[in-house]
């Protein structure tokens, strides 16, 4: 039965994004529009589970689908402007050329491995059989998260922290498990293909394809972030919903529209929903937007702390929902399990900032990207005196502070675990940083006129072949 449920779960997750992306009247290239919706349709479906677990309804196969279609009828019902925006997505589609087929090769043959490994073998990762997919296969059964996995004698003392942190991974593998699947792993699969597809066609946008292939062949190289898109945890999830909410910070630094904004601020709240402690970084955030220099008059905002305001308040409205109410109130679960606040000693800081600065050239955990990007970022600053997007330098410096000073003063963070996932969310700005530098757009231009060039017509017909 899982042939049948699966394709039907998907598809009003889908249902559920493009809903979403019609409200906010985004614009993009179809192959971007497509994989934004279900990378906002998978987070907007755990919200629609728990919003049964708290009017009471039991979540069962049966209850979840009609909520999806609810909720997909409801986001997708008629709005004005609505079909005018359909009409210039699906018009901006663009093809592949035949200098694009040795990626795309690449990236099917690599998506095939993570998408079978998802199906095919058990849940594995430790945090989640002790977790999120403990946790997952009690709701499944009873049909609510507030489960007697909570008070099963035998488990306490043993349950990780995961599961604590927010809830949209437990709710997936439960939405996939009622599905039919025996692991419930798939949700990964989706969310890696969508992000995928939206960084590659991204990429394209700023630069020529075969470099984006190339950048986007970098980004897929890091071993530990590609292992985690068939292991269910949340860090994979989080690193994808960040970069995606830097994505869109980026346009709205670039020229403030209220749709920018509204979406970076939604899928940092994605982010919060995947894991809590993400709101750290969204203060900062909300800063920078508030002071944009373009000022937020353009974005049809009343005044420029409007911009801040928004940016802090979606994501603060998930965190408050998972710990404020269902948490403290349903659960009357602790979050004390997370770990408090260490004693602070300014003699460890110069040591933990060596020691997270250290990861960056693990090229065995998260391949060459950094490298490419620290090499990549000197030219442009010293060469070409080219200093970039502003908003990417921001969110990578605070990234780092902020990491490193989680380090510092949690007592439940380590580097070879916390942190080491926690680098995941460099990869994407790293990633999009390089197909916005000066020198990649240089490169890109070199490559546009020599195609365009006059000589032997045989190379280039074979290169632009569509």
């Amino acid at each position: 039965m899982a042939l049948l449920w699966v394709p039907l779960v998907l598809w009003l997750q889908f249902l559920m994004g493009r809903g979403l992306l019609r409200r906010l009247h985004v614009r993009l290239p179809q192959p971007q529009a497509i994989a934004l919706a279900v990378l906002a349709g998978l987070p907007l479906s755990s919200l629609v589970a728990l919003f049964l677990d708290l009017v009471g309804i039991h979540i069962t196969l049966l209850s979840v689908l009609c909520g999806f279609a609810g909720a997909a009828a409801a986001l997708n019902g008629p709005w004005h402007g609505a079909r005018g925006d359909a009409r210039a997505t699906a018009s901006s589609a663009a093809r592949l050329r035949a200098c694009e087929w040795p990626f795309v090769a690449f990236f099917v043959g690599i998506a095939a491995i993570s998408v079978w490994r998802a199906f095919y073998l058990p849940v594995t990762f430790r945090d989640a059989l002790l977790g999120l997919d403990l946790v997952a296969k009690y709701a499944a059964a009873q049909g609510t998260l507030h489960s007697t996995v909570f008070t099963d004698p035998w488990l306490h003392g043993h349950l990780s922290n995961q599961p604590f942190r927010a809830p949209f991974p437990v709710l997936m593998q439960v939405v996939f498990r009622l599905a039919g699947l025996p692991f419930g792993q798939l949700w990964l699969s989706a969310l890696f293909l969508a992000f995928l597809v939206f960084c590659y066609s991204r990429f394209r946008e700023r630069v020529h394809p075969l470099i984006a292939g190339l950048v986007m062949t970098l980004l897929l190289a890091s071993r530990e972030m590609y292992a985690h898109t068939f292991m269910v945890s949340n860090d994979y999830a989080t690193a994808v919903f960040f970069g995606a909410a830097v994505v869109f910070f980026l346009d709205y630094d670039r020229r403030p529209q209220s749709g920018s904004l509204l979406l970076s601020a939604l899928f940092m709240g994605f982010a919060c929903w995947t894991r809590s402690d993400t709101m750290l970084f969204v203060p900062p955030g909300a800063v920078l937007a508030a002071l944009s220099a373009k000022g937020a008059d353009r974005a049809g905002l009343r005044a420029p702390w409007s911009a801040g305001a928004v940016f802090l308040a979606i994501p603060a409205a998930f965190v408050l929902l998972w710990h404020g109410l269902y948490l403290g109130r349903v659960l009357h679960q602790s979050p004390e399990g997370l770990g408090g606040i260490g004693p602070i000693s300014a003699l460890a800081l110069p040591g933990d900032f060596y020691r997270t600065a250290w990861l960056f050239g693990q090229t065995s955990v998260y391949g060459y990207l950094p490298l490419v990007f620290f090499a990549l970022a000197l030219v442009n600053l010293v060469f070409l005196r080219d200093r970039g997007p502003r908003a990417l330098w921001f969110w990578l410096a605070f990234l780092y502070l902020g990491l490193t000073l989680m380090l510092f003063v949690a007592p439940v963070t380590t580097l070879e675990n916390t942190l080491k996932r926690g680098y995941f969310k460099f990869l994407p700005i790293m990633a999009l940083y390089l197909v916005e530098s000066r020198a990649l757009q240089t490169a890109s231009e070199r490559i546009r006129r020599w195609e365009s060039a006059p000589g032997p017509a045989w190379p280039r017909w074979m290169w632009n072949r569509q």
